[in-house]
């Protein structure tokens, strides 16, 4: 009798023993798992992005992301200002929405107010290309929470019929989480604001 209880009391201690190990092994998986999740995390912060030709996100491991910040700003703006200006309708509504991933509500009112004014209708309507040619920037040294100015030069063309119009604009810019491929460069453009919008001669575009 004691021999059978011994037996049962060694066999419930394996099973104590088995089921504590088994325990201790998925916590020890589970630590891993979120720490390897955060360290991941953090190297995708330190390294900066670029768009290859297919439209795939290339990673390129920078020796300090602060080094580079003014690479990874003036690369968001011209991308923002590339896509929400540089419209024709068949890529037009794809390229709206990529450009409001990049920058606040300042842009989407922005965008609401050339809907209702019937912008985007007569791209649609009359086939119009809208074609960014130049942009320049401006960056204040300010490295938190940089201002920029940008002067963009785009042509509308219409069959033959081709005009240029120069656009001033400004905006803030702030740092977000990276979001892949929305964002790559996680930043978010603030407080936009287009200043002018000017028609200019041709021959000034081809000189």
């Amino acid at each position: 009798m004691k021999s059978t209880l011994f037996k049962i009391y060694d066999t419930l201690a394996l099973h104590r023993l088995v089921t504590l190990t088994a325990l201790v092994i998925s916590g020890l998986i589970s630590g891993l798992s979120l720490w390897f999740h955060f360290k991941t995390q953090q190297e995708l912060r330190h390294k900066s992005y670029v768009i290859d030709p297919a439209g795939g996100v290339l990673p390129i491991r920078w020796s300090s992301t602060s080094e580079q910040l003014e690479v990874e700003v003036r690369a968001h703006i011209q991308t923002f200002i590339e896509l929400f200006y540089g419209l024709e309708p068949a890529s037009m509504q794809k390229n709206l929405s990529k450009a409001l991933w990049l920058a606040d509500r300042s842009v989407d009112e922005l965008y609401q107010q050339k809907k209702s004014d019937g912008v985007y209708n007569r791209i649609l309507q009359y086939a119009l290309i809208h074609q960014v040619k130049s942009v320049s920037i401006e960056l204040s040294e300010e490295q938190r929470n940089p201002t920029f100015i940008t002067e963009v030069i785009f042509q509308v063309a219409r069959g033959t019929s081709v005009d240029h119009y120069r656009l001033v604009a400004t905006g803030e810019l702030r740092n977000v989480e990276r979001d892949f491929p929305n964002n790559p460069h996680g930043l978010l453009i603030t407080n936009y604001y287009e200043q002018s919008l000017k028609k200019i001669p041709n021959e000034i575009v081809q000189e």
